[in-house]
Parts: C-alpha cells; structure tokens; sequence
C-alpha cells in the first residue's frame, strides 16, 4: 500500500509540473517518399520509429494505407483527400505537381469531381427512395448526399491551394541549399529572403552577411564564398522550375498569413 501511494504521489507531481509548465510535447512526425510511387506518406508518432525505414520502403508497410492507392500524403493535407484523389487522375500526384498548375483549371477538375459525385449519390438515393416507395422522404441535398458541395470550391480556394504547395517546397528547397535552420531563420527575419529569387537577387553581399551575422552564432557566420555558392544553386533550381523566377518573400509570407502558418 505504501509503495503504490507513494506511486500515486510521484504521478500527481509529474502531472502537476506539466500543468506548471504548460508545454505540450509534440507528436514527432516524418515524410517519407515510397520506393515504389514516389509518393509521400507523413509518419507519426511509433511510425517513425519502424525498422523498415532503414531499407526500401513502400506505402504496404503502414498498416494505415497498405497500397499504393492512397493520394500522396502532402497533397492530401492541403485540399483533402477527395480532391487529392480527383488531382492524381488528372497527373497532379505530388506537391510539386500542385506547384506547376493554374487556378482555373483546377477548380474546374475540383467542381467536376463534386459534380459527379453528387449526382452519382443523389442518383443512389432516389433510386433508394423508389425502390422504398416511401414518397413522404424528403430530397436530400447535395451536400447531405456526398459531403461534397459542388459549388465549394472558387478560383480563389484553387488559387490559395497553389500557393501553399509553393510555400512548402520553397521551404524544402531552401533549406536543401542552406542546409541549416538558424541561417534560414536568419535570412527571413534579418534580410527577407526567404525563396530562391530573394537569395539569387541579393546584390551587397557584405551588407548581408553584417546584418545576418549579428544573429548567427560565430560558427555560422556567413562568407561571401558561401552565399555567392547558394545563389548558383538556386539559380540552378529556378531554371527547372518557372514559379520560382516570380515567387519571392512577399508571396511566402501572405501565404503563411492566410493559411495560419507560424512566421
């Protein structure tokens, strides 16, 4: 009996101090690509942790998608699963596929997906309801019919959607030149450069690495050799990639605004 009191006492602490502390730790997540679709596929929490990630991978060793069928993950967590599905059917599989579309044209794959569905379920449930020959039902709507409403998505929705594809893979791509999230930070905060266009038209590179440097610690420090090496690079990645010549650090941040992303 003293030994679980004195257990019950030691957790009634812990969760004291967390109530104290008021810190929530966050659920450790992982992206990574299948070796068979290419697709990405976002792990949480025990996931990240299998032993199969040290070899070939492929979306059957999650028990929570078992195929290839799936739409890709980072697609998925921008417009959702029906449109992801509706997207990939067109060839807009990835994320970076998102990237290269054009607002009009995607809300009308998007309408048209919710147009079919809704009248495949309407269609279902007045073929129901005959067979039922329960006059007194009342129509369903569209929107009670399938969950979708065919007249949801705008150019605008569309529009958004792009530009927060943009903004992750200017992200990924950024950090894949600097290589470090201080000087990333660094740049945003001290510079406003934020994309690829931002760091390629940087002119007075003496001017940046003072004010960048401030904030950095003395290991980091930045060197002309250094940032004259990031701007071929991400030279080199515009030139595959015609959105990157144009997306620069306001268009970054007005998408972190408006899809509450923290700056």
């Amino acid at each position: 009996d003293d030994e679980e009191e004195e257990e019950d006492a030691a957790a009634a602490e812990g969760e004291a101090d967390g109530e104290e502390d008021g810190v929530e730790e966050e659920e450790k997540t992982l992206t990574v690509l299948c070796d068979l679709c290419g697709k990405a596929r976002i792990l949480y929490g025990p996931e990240t942790e299998s032993d199969a990630l040290s070899g070939q991978w492929d979306c059957s060793m999650l028990s929570r998608i078992e195929s290839c069928e799936k739409p890709d993950d980072e697609v998925t967590a921008i417009v959702g699963e029906f449109y992801a599905s509706a997207f990939a059917r067109i060839g807009l599989v990835k994320r970076l596929d998102l990237t290269r579309a054009v607002p009009f044209e995607l809300r009308n794959v998007a309408r048209q997906a919710s147009t079919s569905t809704v009248t495949a379920a309407v269609t279902a449930s007045s073929s129901s309801s005959s067979a039922d020959n329960n006059d007194d039902t009342p129509a369903r709507s569209a929107s009670d019919s399938s969950g979708v409403d065919s007249h949801l998505v705008s150019e605008d929705d569309a529009f958004w959607w792009i530009a927060e594809a943009r903004m992750y893979e200017t992200e990924e791509l950024m950090m894949s030149i600097l290589e470090d999230t201080d000087i990333m930070d660094a740049l945003r905060e001290t510079a406003k450069v934020a994309t690829l266009k931002d760091l390629a038209d940087i002119t007075d590179l003496k001017k940046l690495m003072k004010t960048v440097n401030q904030r950095l610690d003395a290991s980091k420090g930045l060197d002309v050799d250094q940032v004259t090496a990031w701007q071929t690079e991400a030279r080199e990645r515009m030139e595959s990639e015609v959105w990157l010549k144009d997306w620069d650090f306001d268009d970054q941040q007005d998408t972190k605004r408006h899809c509450n992303v923290e700056q």
